[in-house]
């Protein structure tokens, strides 16, 4: 019964996994209704006035007139994303248009373009493109329309169409500074309170935070179908940069840049990451309970997690990472940081330093017990199994399979300048995976397996766009402003979102910022990694020969004389072994 939920459970984390995440993410978040303030064209970027200039340029020609331009911060609280909004009014037709830069992580295209209707009965029509999957609640005044249409220049036909409301009137008079901020306040917080009214989120001291509640569980489906729906519907109509204007291209271009941006900036409070840190820990010890492991073995294999992780932090910290985070997974855990410009000598030691500890400890506690005249507690006490569990998770940490923590030394220290080398390496690594799993029939295994090989097609794509940069330029060359560029002109990424884009450029980027290592480092890195490696690699030749010793020893004599006496050859046996 044990295995039977345990493979259930897999199912599940398997079909839904995305899901689970997702739902786990909205309760991760805070939210408020930002603060809106007025800025003069000339103040803003260049970078985001390049970014709205297309769709300005298509605004104007359709007889709209820009009005104001304004600036507020993420609505996710903790964020430091500042947001630009501009707004332009077609007072003849009593539309008014807004374009709003989009530089999250994940955005499907760089600038959200909208148009509102406003009644004289005070209700709005609104049109947007690619968004209602992230809309759960339409308040009651608001006629919501999201059609998914491939190009935004389609998007003011169909609110056109979309506006003829019978017995709505339509107010055609533009809207001044205050009445333009009223008018934003009034419709964000609509849509705030039809989910705290539909059990979605609750007010807090501070602003709002989602609920957990079977309303939100709906909800993170209907986000993920509808990106996915989004994400299909502009790869199918992408053809290239040369089928578009070059205004777009850039436009698309400076969205890129906008996005990678967010890669090394911080992801939350210190709050935040505490709540994830936690709801990620409680969703562990949970999955595991399931898996039949008891409440002790549970609380060792987390005690071994934290150590190991703890060596990982550590060592960023120390060598100046910056936005240092632990979470838990459902094969492990995870501590992520951000640095620029890293020596190949800190990744190592940042690699290095996760599996080091506990095996060290592992092997202490082993001695310890060995020279102890009765051990501790006794053959099977708690340390024990802390011991064995360490030496177990950490030295297969050092597996050289990524994105193992051997995976990453051996990355490091062999396979920086080699782009097609790097690819093979993770799939050999995804194969060995495979093959470990179909073995050991392992359900923890089998997530981590399907983890892994979703990253394949992305580590594909690293590779190819690395190899094209390191033909082009000297590594000390790349930045941010050159991997955009080619990924945006380069074919084989023509039909990437631009999402995709930005993860593919963050990794790459990521790799491109470590600095290649010297000889010194490779020769003594690499001999310490394989004297680590060799305890285990012994113990197991050793176990394999005895192994096969002991099934000798084992037959009975009248077998083992017939195996130990040679058999004379014979013509059946000759034309039996010809071929």
């Amino acid at each position: 019964m044990d295995d039977i939920l345990m493979w259930i459970t897999v199912a599940l984390l398997l079909w839904q996994g995305k899901r689970i995440l997702q739902f786990l993410m909205f309760l991760y978040y805070k939210f408020q209704v930002p603060e809106y303030h007025f800025s003069h064209k000339d103040e803003i970027d260049i970078q985001v006035l390049r970014l709205f200039e297309p769709y300005e340029k298509y605004l104007l020609s359709q007889g709209f007139e820009y009005k104001y331009a304004l600036k507020h911060k993420s609505m996710i609280v903790g964020s430091d994303i500042v947001i630009c909004r501009l707004y332009y009014c077609h007072e003849a037709q009593g539309i008014h248009a807004f374009l709003e830069t989009t530089p999250y992580k994940g955005s499907l295209e760089p600038v959200r373009l909208s148009f509102d209707t406003i009644y004289k009965s005070k209700k709005i029509c609104t049109t947007e493109n690619g968004v209602a999957h992230f809309t759960p609640v339409i308040p009651e005044d608001i006629y919501f329309y999201d059609h998914y249409l491939a190009s935004w220049e389609n998007v003011l036909e169909t609110h056109i169409e979309d506006r003829a409301i019978d017995g709505e009137k339509v107010e055609r008079q533009c809207l001044d500074r205050e009445g333009l901020l009223a008018y934003i306040s009034y419709s964000e917080k609509m849509y705030i309170d039809a989910m705290v009214e539909k059990n979605i989120a609750i007010r807090i001291k501070n602003g709002y935070r989602y609920r957990a509640s079977f309303a939100l569980w709906k909800f993170s489906k209907k986000s993920l179908e509808g990106y996915h729906r989004f994400s299909k519907i502009l790869k199918n109509k992408a053809e290239g940069p040369e089928s578009i204007e070059v205004s777009t291209r850039e436009a698309q271009t400076e969205g890129l840049l906008m996005q990678m941006e967010q890669v090394h900036k911080s992801r939350g409070s210190n709050q935040g990451k505490k709540r994830w840190f936690l709801i990620s820990l409680f969703a562990f010890v949970v999955l595991f309970s399931i898996f039949g492991f008891s409440f002790s073995d549970v609380l060792i294999l987390l005690l071994v997690l934290l150590v190991h992780e703890l060596g990982h932090f550590l060592a960023m910290r120390y060598f100046g990472y910056t936005d240092t985070n632990i979470f838990f997974l459902p094969f492990g855990a995870v501590t992520t940081g951000i640095k620029r410009k890293r020596t190949a000598f800190e990744e190592y030691i940042v690699s290095l330093m996760g599996p080091l500890p506990g095996i060290l400890i592992g092997i202490g506690i082993m001695v310890y017990q060995a020279i102890s005249a009765h051990g501790i507690i006794g053959n099977e006490s708690y340390l024990d199994t802390y011991a064995m569990m360490s030496l177990l998770i950490n030295y297969v940490n050092l597996l050289p399979i990524y994105p193992l923590d051997g995976g990453r030394i051996l990355h490091t220290l062999l396979l920086l300048r080699y782009p097609k080398a790097q690819f093979y390496f993770y799939l050999i690594g995804l194969l060995v995976l495979v093959g470990a799993m179909l073995w050991m029939q392992d359900p923890i295994l089998l997530i981590f397996v399907a983890i892994v090989a979703l990253g394949l097609k992305q580590s594909y794509l690293i590779s190819e766009l690395l190899q094209t940069l390191f033909k082009r330029n000297e590594q000390e060359d790349i930045d941010a402003d050159t991997v955009a560029s080619t990924l945006m002109s380069e074919k084989r990424f023509y039909k990437e979102s631009l999402a995709s884009k930005a993860q593919i450029a963050q990794q790459a980027l990521m790799l491109v910022d470590i600095v290649k290592p010297s000889k010194v480092l490779i020769i003594f890195g690499m001999g310490l990694f394989l004297m680590l490696l060799s305890p285990p690699i012994a113990i197991t030749l050793l176990g394999i020969n005895q192994i096969h010793h002991t099934s000798y020893d084992n037959l009975n004599m009248q077998n083992r004389t017939g195996l130990d006496k040679p058999k004379p050859y014979t013509r059946d046996h000759l034309s039996s072994t010809k071929h």
